[in-house]
């Protein structure tokens, strides 16, 4: 044939018992080949991107944890410098205040003997100028930071505090009326009970489990 053949690397020429020549092709179909192409393009794009994809989502999981576990820290630091800190010096405070008092007589409305106005009006005297400031800081902090609190709710020893609190307040105002001598319990102390000192120490002492988590 004189037309100029397509070529392909693909052909075979093998020689017949007469002489002559004869080409047999075996080129793949044009298909195949465009197939073949787009494969070794496709492949290594999708690898590619598989890599990409699997190094962002494993960098974005680290830096959640990493925020998470400081927005833990920075609680657990806000917990013990405006809530639980304070809290505990407060009370501490009321407790050291209150042995001394103790060692100056103590509470007259737990002993045997009857109270005399000098008794009654010495109680009067530190319940206004100690206890009460005291115990209103601690209130104050645990309204003001109510929500670093550890529990979901309020503990009841913060509120006994409160309750503690708030019963005396008209005690105390009725302590400032002139001439006022009065020498009755009910007169002095809170219908709401003592000062829950040991409950705070259990509610206020440190957890260190929550900090490593």
């Amino acid at each position: 044939m004189n037309g100029a053949e397509p070529a392909c690397s693909c052909s075979l020429t093998v020689a017949s018992v007469a002489g002559s020549r004869i080409r047999i092709r075996m080129c793949p179909p044009l298909g195949s080949v465009v197939a073949l192409v787009q494969l070794s393009v496709v492949v290594p794009l999708v690898v590619t991107v598989f890599v990409a994809a699997t190094g962002y989502a494993a960098t974005y999981l680290t830096n959640l944890r990493l925020a998470r576990r400081k927005d833990h820290l920075d609680r657990v630091n806000r917990q013990l410098s405006e809530l639980y800190g304070p809290l505990y010096a407060q009370a501490e405070a009321v407790d050291r205040a209150w042995r001394k008092f103790a060692d100056g007589g103590g509470n007259p409305w737990t002993a045997l003997a009857p109270v005399t106005t000098e008794h009654a009006a010495t109680w009067r005297l530190w319940m206004s100028t100690v206890f009460m400031p005291l115990n209103r800081r601690m209130v104050e902090t645990v309204v003001s930071h109510a929500d670093l609190l550890r529990e979901d709710t309020i503990p009841e020893p913060l509120k006994e505090l409160c309750a503690h609190v708030a019963c005396y307040e008209p005690i105390v105002a009725r302590w400032q009326e002139d001439g006022y001598d009065s020498v009755q319990v009910d007169d002095h102390v809170s219908i709401a009970g003592n000062f829950p000192r040991r409950e705070l120490d259990d509610c206020l002492s440190p957890r260190p489990h929550e900090i490593r988590q």
